[in-house]
């Protein structure tokens, strides 16, 4: 009773302060207790295992956390897949904070619990690679979706791919990514 007293006449003082702080203050939870001085409670972040053609690009698959304390981390779509992830915090959906190309970067903030974070929520690209593999309409390739399906269909022995014509339509990017 005395904390959320002493929250409500911080908030009305902080009103004399402008409406920006006044809005802090009223989204403040005041049933939520605060990180006592010298509480040194450890939790962990973990990371389940992401869908795939998402990689996480930490080295841990567990931070560790002080009481109070906020984690960033990213994760990178893969230039095989497209769609935005959906990532987790348990039960949380974050939003990401930066996106760089297809790195998104989270932070998850004042953490007091143990929690997982989950990813999924992108699909495996489609080739739209056009051309019949002749001389003179060469198999047109412009994405790196486009060279994925090209070789497994050359893995796989079809003839039309493993003796087609292909055309290169312009520079492509892998992202450091691997066949």
């Amino acid at each position: 009773m005395k904390k959320k007293l002493l929250t409500i006449v911080s908030c009305l003082f902080v009103a004399t302060l402008g409406a920006g702080a006044l809005a802090a203050c009223k989204n403040k939870k005041t049933d939520e207790p605060e990180p006592t001085p010298g509480d040194d409670s450890q939790y962990s972040v973990s990371f389940a295992e992401a869908a795939e053609g998402i990689r996480y690009n930490s080295e841990n698959s567990e931070i560790p956390v002080k009481k109070g304390e906020s984690v960033s981390f990213s994760l990178t779509v893969s230039v095989f897949y497209t769609g935005t992830p959906v990532v987790k915090a348990g039960d949380n959906e974050l939003e990401a904070s930066d996106v760089n190309g297809r790195t998104y970067t989270y932070t998850l903030r004042n953490v007091r619990s143990n929690v997982t974070i989950t990813a999924d929520g992108v699909e495996k690209a489609q080739s739209q690679m056009s051309g019949s593999g002749t001389q003179d309409a060469p198999f047109l390739i412009s994405e790196p979706i486009d060279v994925l399906y090209m070789s497994e269909r050359i893995n796989a022995g079809i003839a039309s791919y493993v003796l087609g014509y292909y055309s290169l339509q312009n520079s492509i990017d892998f992202g450091g990514e691997e066949l």
